[in-house]
Formats: C-alpha cells, sequence, structure tokens
C-alpha cells in the first residue's frame, strides 16, 4: 500500500524533511513505519458502518495495540477493541 502513494507529493507546509512529520511521511514511504496485512477474522455483527468491516478485520490480523480513529461509528465499538480517538492517543504517548 506505501507504494501505491510512494509518488505523492506532499502539499506545501504540510511536511519538512527534518520535521517529525517529515521524518514519519519519510519512514512510511521507505516502508519502515508498518507492516502491510490482509484484512482477516470475524465479521463483526454490530458495525454500523458496514464500510468499516475491513478497517476492524485489518486491526485483528494485525494484532495492532490501538487503531487511532475519529470514526463515530469505530469509537462506538471501543469497549469491545482497543479503538482510540487521536486525543486519547496523545495524552497516554504524546508528551
Amino acid at each position: 500500500m506505501a507504494a501505491a502513494y510512494a509518488e505523492v507529493p506532499l502539499e506545501e507546509g504540510l511536511a519538512y524533511p527534518g520535521s517529525v512529520p517529515g521524518r514519519i511521511v519519510e519512514a512510511w514511504r521507505q516502508g519502515s513505519l508498518a507492516d502491510v496485512v490482509e484484512p482477516q477474522g470475524v465479521r463483526e455483527a454490530n458495525l454500523r458502518d458496514p464500510a468499516d468491516q475491513p478497517v476492524l478485520l485489518t486491526l485483528l490480523a494485525a494484532n495492532a495495540d490501538y487503531l487511532i480513529s475519529g470514526d463515530k461509528d469505530l469509537l462506538a465499538l471501543a469497549e469491545q477493541y482497543s479503538i482510540i480517538t487521536p486525543a486519547q492517543f496523545w495524552a497516554r504517548h504524546g508528551g
């Protein structure tokens, strides 16, 4: 997936090469930031938005610590799955 976006230009001011966002984008482009996994697992019957099914199944397949999302339909499942908002993640890990 990262390869598909490797040539997407950054918007001016979005990230500078030496900045934290710039280093994150560069690591992502080089493939050293994340593993690519295919969605797998048992479908969640209680999903409010069926289009979120691949996102949830990818969370499970990756055995990820968190899914960071602002999507209200996914956040409705936060008691069952490790889904948190960006603000919650920042409060825990941001400094």
